[in-house]
């Protein structure tokens, strides 16, 4: 009888430890909660076409409405400056505590139209502007930037020329959440980005053995293959 009680006794608290263990994996979002504790929703992510068509061809867009406006501006070629065209795009925080955006910009990537992503508060200070995106490849491309957004109220997209080469913007704010992973594990980059497949490996600078498992990385050098092995 005392042997069936201990087992019991054992099966109940590898259940219980088992039970509180399945909160660590917990995969869900974080909840957003008000100054008053009251779990607030989160906002939709925002979908925005900016490629030009004609007035009779367009349809309105539907946008969350933490996205106020998109007003497109020309500016003329002046002396050696050649025209630009602004793609300005009014937002307000949906929360307090959301203070992140994350803007992902679709473009045709032409060489001398790279755009550049430029963020304002409301007195028209210039709070950043992001480096020319793109590489010139000349082709469709993609990229992302995370943009701090306390105080700010517009986000430019500034490129060479009439804007058609501008397709689109991802936007959806950020959140924080704590993530748990083993000590022995190799350290990754942490790439905000959620279209990739994974983020990239840190390259070791001296090779290391793990359980049996050695970690190493390619001679910088270039080695060339031919028939001798040098």
């Amino acid at each position: 009888m005392l042997q069936r009680a201990f087992a019991f006794f054992v099966v109940l608290l590898t259940t219980t430890f088992f039970l509180r263990a399945q909160d660590a994996t917990h995969d869900g979002l974080p909840e957003l909660r008000d100054a008053n504790g009251s779990q607030m929703p989160l906002p939709h992510s925002a979908w925005l076409d900016l490629r030009q068509a004609a007035a009779g061809s367009s349809t309105p867009q539907n946008a969350p409405d933490w996205v106020e406006s998109i007003t497109l501006v020309s500016i003329p070629a002046k002396g050696e400056t050649p025209a630009q065209t602004i793609f300005r795009i009014r937002v307000a925080r949906p929360q307090l505590a959301l203070q992140v955006l994350l803007m992902r910009l679709l473009f045709d990537d032409k060489p001398d139209q790279q755009p550049t992503i430029t963020i304002w508060d409301e007195s028209g200070s210039q709070v950043m502007q992001s480096a020319p995106l793109g590489s010139g490849i000349d082709l469709a491309s993609s990229e992302s930037v995370l943009l701090p957004m306390i105080g700010v109220s517009a986000i430019d997209v500034q490129v060479k020329g009439d804007g058609s080469t501008i397709r689109g913007a991802f936007l959806d704010w950020m959140v924080t959440r704590s993530v748990a992973h083993p000590i022995s594990a190799g350290a990754r980059e942490i790439m905000p980005e959620p279209f990739a497949a994974a983020a990239p490996l840190r390259v070791p600078e001296k090779d290391s053995e793990t359980f049996g498992t050695v970690t190493a990385s390619l001679a910088p050098e270039a080695i060339r293959i031919g028939a001798t092995v040098p």
